[in-house]
């Protein structure tokens, strides 16, 4: 327990001492991948819309995310990443990422199931404001109670990104 008290003042003092960067809007959606409950590749529409601040050294993001009809029964969930690292290059151009802690929520079949994950990816900001990016997710979910099964499961995705900066 105390080195987990020290880590979080270490990270505490070291958000402390990184500069602001600036503050995005961004949309993605998912790339096709195996349909984790019936092995086809059957991804439809779904979109997810979010807010960034990125700092010198840690970034912090809430979304949310929606996708109609996933496995036949509508998913949305909300998640935030309360730690997230990046480093900027390219006199700010590049972005590359990693979320850390990412806890949220899923809201499906009319109930409530919890979600946590992790993130990292690679954004490129044109001067005009805009960027786009990639995103790879690692998360695990709590939904599977709607196929009667009593066990979380993992699932890795993809996503692209395009946003625009606020500042």
């Amino acid at each position: 327990m105390k080195r987990l008290i020290v880590l979080l003042l270490m990270l505490v003092a070291l958000s402390s001492y990184s500069q602001d960067k600036r503050f995005t809007l961004f949309a993605r959606t998912e790339l096709a991948d195996k349909n984790t409950h019936n092995d086809v590749y059957d991804y439809g529409f779904n979109i997810g819309v979010g807010i960034n601040y990125q700092m010198t050294i840690v970034y912090f993001e809430a979304e949310t995310y929606w996708f109609p009809d996933l496995n036949r029964i509508d998913y949305l969930h909300f998640q935030g990443t309360l730690l997230g690292f990046n480093h900027h290059a390219m006199k700010d151009r590049l972005r590359l990422f990693v979320g850390l802690i990412r806890p949220g929520f899923i809201l499906r079949g009319g109930e409530g199931h919890a979600l946590f994950g992790h993130d990292f990816g690679i954004e490129y900001y044109l001067k005009s404001g805009l960027y786009i990016g990639v995103k790879g997710m690692y998360d695990t979910r709590a939904d599977n109670k709607l196929w009667n099964e009593d066990h979380s499961y993992h699932v890795w995705s993809a996503s692209l990104k395009i946003g625009i900066t606020l500042n």
